[in-house]
Order: C-alpha cells, then sequence, then structure tokens
C-alpha cells in the first residue's frame, strides 16, 4: 500500500471514530449530559466508561498516526504531508473534545454520588466542552478542504 493509500485508509479509520464519538455525545446529551439531568435516574457511571472506552480508541488510533509519520514522514510528498498534518491536528482537536467529555461527565457522575460539585465548576467544563467542538469542526473543515487532493 502507498502512502496515499495509507492516507485515506488512517482518513476512513479517524472518520469512524468521530462517528463513533457523535453517536457517544447524542445518548449523552439524550440520556443524561445536563445539569439537570441529576434529577433522573441515570446510569451516570456507565457513560463515564463510554467515554473511558471511546478514549482507549482514540488513544490506539493516534499511536498509529504518529507511528506512520514517524515511519514515513520523510518520504511523503508536499501533498501528503500537508494532508497528514492536517489530520493530525484535526485529530488532536478531536481527542481534546473526548478529553473534555470525560471531563464533564466525571462531574456528573461524582455529583451524582453527592459528592459536592459546583455550579460554577460544571459550567466551566460545560463551556470548555463546547469551545473544543467548535475547534475540531474548524479543523474537520479544513481536512475537508484538502480531501480532493488526496482521495
Amino acid at each position: 500500500m502507498n502512502n496515499t493509500e495509507i492516507l485515506k485508509k488512517l482518513s476512513f479509520e479517524v472518520n469512524d471514530l468521530l462517528t463513533e464519538y457523535i453517536q457517544l455525545h447524542d445518548k449523552i446529551l439524550k440520556e443524561g449530559g445536563t445539569f439537570l439531568s441529576l434529577f433522573k435516574k441515570v446510569d451516570f457511571e456507565k457513560m463515564l466508561n463510554d467515554c473511558y472506552e471511546i478514549l482507549k480508541k482514540f488513544e490506539l488510533k493516534k499511536e498509529e498516526i504518529f507511528s506512520f509519520k514517524k515511519e514515513n514522514g520523510n518520504y511523503l510528498n508536499d501533498i501528503e504531508k500537508k494532508y497528514l498534518d492536517q489530520l493530525i491536528s484535526f485529530f488532536d482537536k478531536l481527542l481534546f473534545t473526548v478529553n473534555f467529555l470525560i471531563n464533564k461527565q466525571q462531574l456528573l457522575y461524582k455529583k451524582s454520588k453527592k459528592e459536592k460539585i459546583s455550579w460554577k465548576e460544571y459550567n466551566n467544563a460545560e463551556n470548555q466542552y463546547k469551545k473544543s467542538i467548535d475547534e475540531y469542526l474548524i479543523e474537520g473543515q479544513k481536512l475537508n478542504n484538502l480531501n480532493p487532493l488526496i482521495f
């Protein structure tokens, strides 16, 4: 498989992780991703564990992407390098988003266990999470703009 084909493969795999993250985000939002959900019967521990599971997948994919860059970076043409750098930038922002989701869910889980969590602390976590979503969307658009060069 040549480098362009590997980049395509990595892109599809990152897209699969994005889809999985979005499904988790939507599930959490629907079932209990807000401070008000503390007043409903919600399994916050399962939601948090689901977040940790997807984080493991992201960490493995990060290792694979950086291993590819380390082993093949010197053999990439300028277009491939530009694409890989943007894929990494997008992936890093998406990984930050997953981590901010975990932070938010940790707070909700703690609160569900009657630990003291302030509204301000939760609101800060929520704002960080929303900002990280905006950032990965921007990087994703940049990546999409480069797709015609590779696909």
